[in-house]
């Protein structure tokens, strides 16, 4: 695996503005006075010259494509031309990527790309939700997954719409685990993760149940359902890599009825257990009491 330090991003003609920034501003900004690791950025496109954006202005990149040679991760944004760029070229240079181990990844309709390419055959991806059922028809060899922010296949990686680029961008730095995507939480203890349901949402709206779900969705593109078990699996993912809690306390904190129900959905959504990713991300610390160090007769049934 190799160490995430070179960055390539792929731009296009009528290149999305928006997802070719948040990769330029997570991967591009100096943080190092902050802890975080230095990368060195290139924005790549096929043909030297400037690249038309969506949006009306133009961008010039620095690179062409023969500079994914070296890149550690090569992110591919939307373009205009069949919602991602490509070409004979492209195509080569990201199966030499993953070849030699590096991770490409798309941003949203990008997925479009890593597809054309081949390089989602037989594996899960997901695209912006306007764009999944046309993926899914294209290309019925990948498994489309709808209503997540990415989808992490390892070594390629795909994000939803828009500001899911941010989730992914972010998430890609950390350390390898068997996760799938988290929303946005509104905030640790909240309300609306813990004691919420969204029925008592659609009174707070005066509206129909339906009504306020079919509204939601609209917004959103997830039902209020599905929202919530996110926002609880997200907090619970924060109180599992930072706090001390035993696994079903966990579940009563994020408003899970059950440690079995908790465990049900983390695993589904998440993609590994709670203990395994606790033991992933937080590790062995002095002191700490961890779910396996209960005397046997305390712990009944497994917590994972």
């Amino acid at each position: 695996m190799h160490q995430l330090r070179d960055v390539a991003v792929v731009v296009g003609e009528g290149v999305s503005a928006f997802e070719s920034s948040i990769a330029c501003e997570v991967f591009g900004v100096d943080r190092t006075e902050d802890g975080v690791p230095a990368f060195d950025v290139a924005v790549c496109s096929a043909d030297p010259g400037p690249v038309r954006s969506r949006q009306g202005f133009s961008l010039i990149a620095d690179h062409r494509l023969d500079r994914l040679a070296t890149a550690d991760l090569v992110l591919v944004t939307p373009s205009k031309v069949d919602l991602g760029p490509g070409g004979d070229e492209l195509d080569a240079q990201l199966w030499a990527a993953v070849e030699r181990g590096a991770r490409v990844a798309s941003l949203c309709s990008a997925a479009f790309t890593l597809a054309r390419a081949g390089l989602l055959d037989g594996r899960r991806a997901t695209t912006h939700h306007m764009f999944t059922a046309r993926l899914a028809a294209e290309f019925p060899q990948v498994t489309v997954v709808p209503d997540v922010l990415y989808v992490e296949v390892r070594p390629v990686p795909t994000s939803a719409g828009t500001a899911a680029g941010v989730d992914l961008c972010l998430h890609l730095p950390r350390p390898p685990h068997d996760g799938r995507c988290r929303r946005r939480w509104p905030g640790r203890g909240s309300a609306w993760t813990r004691r919420s349901t969204w029925p008592g949402w659609s009174r707070q709206a005066v509206m129909s149940p339906r009504s306020f779900a079919r509204r939601f969705r609209a917004e959103t593109g997830v039902t209020p359902y599905q929202w919530l078990l996110e926002q609880r699996v997200a907090l619970a993912r924060v109180l599992l890599e930072e706090g001390d809690d035993l696994i079903d306390q966990v579940a009563r904190r994020c408003g899970f009825g059950s440690g079995a129900a908790f465990r049900q959905h983390f695993s589904r959504l998440v993609g590994t257990t709670p203990t395994a990713y606790r033991r992933a991300f937080r590790g062995a610390r002095p002191g700490r009491r961890t779910d396996d160090s209960r005397p046997s007769c305390a712990r009944g049934r497994k917590t994972a």
